[in-house]
Parts: C-alpha cells; structure tokens; sequence
C-alpha cells in the first residue's frame, strides 16, 4: 500500500521553529499550523512600511488639495506622490504576505509521517520540515502481463486482500493503466484503488489483488 496524496512541508521564510506542535502518526486536519517560525522581525519591518504607506497618502492628499508657495502643486509633483503611495502599498503587501509565510499550514487533513526539525531549530529558506498524507487515498500497485491488459479498463471492481488484516476481502477498482511496458517481462504497473479505506491498514503494508 502507498497513499496516493502526499505532501512535503516546507518553509519559505527563514527564521527559528518557536512551535512544532505534531509528531509522526498525529493527524491534523486542513488548515491547521503545523509549524510556527519566529516573526519579529518581519512583524517590525511590516510596521514600518505601514507608517511609509500612511505617510505617502498624506503627502498625495495634500498635493491634491494643497497649495506649495501660493501655487497649486504640479502634476508631476501629484504623479510622483501617487507613484510613491503605489510603492509603498507594494512594500506592505509583500511584507503582510512574508509574515503570513511564518504559520505553516496542513494543505489537507492527514498524517503526519515525518518530523525533521525540533523547536529552536534555526531553518533555512526551503527546509523539509514534515511530511504528510492522506490515510484516505491508500492504493497499491500490481504487475500486469500484457495479456491480461486488453481485457481490463479504468473503474473495473477488483478484490483486495491484505496480508496484515487476514483473509477479509476489500473492494477495489482500477484507478491508473500506465501506458507503457517493461521491455524484459512484458508487463505494465496497474493501480488499485481501495475504497473505503479499511481500519488498520497502513503504507507498507502487502496486498493481493484478483482481477475478474
């Protein structure tokens, strides 16, 4: 058996783990924070560009309805204030969406099975940090002879047996016909499906599939 939907977890922004809060075999549900990175800084500099883009709006208010030396403000001089709120509102953004890169959240609800890092480990940008997957999404994949191929297509019913859970039989359907042979033994890889998930079973595990 292997789950169909898999995920590595990443970071994007660099920065020490302050929280980790999930271990392998935890599940945790979609939009959960798996992982919390130290935000200080981004948090001051956010801050920052804040009172920037504040200061911008006034200063192009007051272009627009102010006068400079008894003379009303030119329009290159109202272009370039609008220009400059435009840069300052780019500078937040980015810096809102960088802070929001430090909450890490599950894409999905599944399975943690790998944790790789600890808190107050200091990661650097891109670091593998978890792995996850769907204990909804269990396949296994068989050998076909190319004999068999013609007679077999994309949703037929099959019967699964795995080895760990005894002699119950589970239903199956052909999910995935790979297109393509093995030049020595003739045969192409063909994935099963097994729908619902059994209890008990689990990535690894041994399967036996009869085809009808």
């Amino acid at each position: 058996l292997r789950a169909s939907r898999t995920t590595k977890i990443f970071n994007r922004e660099e920065g020490q783990i302050n929280n980790l809060p999930f271990y392998e075999g935890d599940t945790v549900s979609k939009g959960r924070v798996l992982v919390e990175l130290d935000n200080q800084l981004l948090k001051a500099e956010l801050a920052k560009a804040t009172a920037t883009r504040r200061q911008a709006e006034l200063d192009l208010n007051r272009r627009k309805t102010g006068i400079n030396n008894n003379q009303l403000f030119s329009k290159e001089e109202k272009a370039r204030a609008k220009t400059a709120l435009d840069v300052a509102r780019s500078e937040e953004k980015i810096l809102e969406t960088r802070l929001s890169f430090t909450k890490i959240k599950a894409p999905f609800s599944g399975v943690v099975s790998e944790r790789l890092v600890e808190i107050g480990d200091i990661a650097p940008r891109h670091t593998h940090l978890l792995s996850l997957y769907d204990p909804g999404s269990l396949l296994t994949e068989i050998s076909v002879s190319e004999l068999i191929l013609p007679f077999i297509k994309l949703g037929d019913r099959v019967e699964v047996r795995i080895d760990a859970l005894g002699d119950n039989a589970f239903s199956g359907s052909i999910k995935r016909i790979h297109p393509s042979l093995n030049e020595i033994t003739r045969r192409s890889i063909v994935e099963v499906d097994i729908k619902p998930v059994p209890p008990g079973a689990m990535i690894g595990q041994f399967c036996r599939v009869v085809l009808t």
